[in-house]
């Protein structure tokens, strides 16, 4: 057993970080309204690839992008981007509150 504060994972978590794990894809929706009048919708999709996903894994994560793109609406302008892990651009790590960690 370990002591309190041997988790990253629950550190990170009580911290405000997202923790996503290396072995996995992940799809994130980010919607947010740019501008003074804050009249227009913007969205991006992410497609976050872990160092160790699968390529069936990165696939479907992909493949999910559409999916999310027309559950939400598909209102307002839309981008879409795959990320992968240890290259995450700014607005990525914005968009996920500004700290990410992702675990082996």
């Amino acid at each position: 057993g370990g002591h309190a504060g041997s988790d990253p994972a629950g550190d990170a978590g009580r911290l405000g970080a997202l923790v996503l794990d290396s072995r996995h894809t992940y799809v994130l929706l980010y919607t947010f309204c740019p501008g003074v009048d804050r009249r227009e919708t913007r969205r991006v999709i992410y497609a976050w690839q872990g160092r160790w996903a699968s390529v069936q894994d990165m696939a479907a994560g992909t493949l999910c992008m559409g999916e999310v793109s027309t559950l939400s609406g598909g209102k307002g302008q839309e981008d879409r981007q795959v990320v992968a892990e240890g290259k995450e651009p700014l607005h990525f790590l914005i968009a996920c509150g500004g700290l990410l960690i992702a675990t082996p």
